[in-house]
């Protein structure tokens, strides 16, 4: 509890308050001056009630264009308050609950990125990547001036490897060569798999 809208404003940005009941008529800063800040405000949703003897349709549009989410008449009755509070709680939770499903959400996306972009057996970029970074690459270079270089490589005799010696030996082959190959380009290179035994 403040004084004032002003004083209302200074404890605002002090703690992560979700929910501010203001009366309209304050010295300093007025309840629709007071809502207007808070909803400026970049932190998570504050659910903003407003008490005030003035019931003109001209006032409750210029609260609710100023940012208050709900009113209440003075003088008010404790019982109209409780309720409007159990529904401002009510929306905070659903608000909440939202915004874990959308971290969720991109988390989810992130992963499903980088599986549809990798080779599972080896870890390293697939085909389709291949063909987004060199996109990137050849735009980089154009805008630079920096030239860039792509090799394509290919295991020698990889289908008599696994005929011999078979598919899970041959597997071990590639991520041997795998291996080998991302330790030799450093941090400034990228190693796709771009088929079978052939590596870029």
């Amino acid at each position: 509890a403040v004084a004032d809208g002003a004083a209302a404003w200074g404890a605002f940005q002090t703690g992560e308050f979700r929910l501010v009941l203001s009366d309209w008529e304050m010295p300093r800063l007025d309840g629709p001056g007071l809502c207007a800040r808070v909803r400026g405000w970049q932190g998570p949703y504050a659910y903003l009630i407003m008490l005030t003897s003035h019931g003109t349709s001209s006032h409750v549009v210029e609260g609710l264009n100023a940012g208050a989410d709900d009113f209440v008449s003075k003088p008010f009755d404790p019982a109209v308050l409780r309720a409007r509070l159990i529904v401002a709680r009510r929306l905070l939770a659903l608000l909440d609950e939202l915004a874990s499903k959308n971290v969720e959400l991109a988390r989810a996306n992130s992963e499903l990125t980088r599986i549809a972009t990798t080779d599972p057996l080896l870890d390293v970029g697939n085909r389709r990547s291949f063909e987004d970074a060199i996109v990137h690459a050849h735009g980089t270079a154009r805008r630079t001036g920096r030239s860039y270089g792509v090799i394509l490589a290919d295991i020698d005799h990889f289908k008599r490897c696994n005929d011999e010696h078979g598919h899970p030996f041959g597997d071990r082959v590639l991520q041997r060569v795998a291996a080998a190959l991302k330790a030799s380009l450093g941090a400034s290179g990228h190693l796709f798999r771009y088929g079978g035994e052939e590596f870029i």
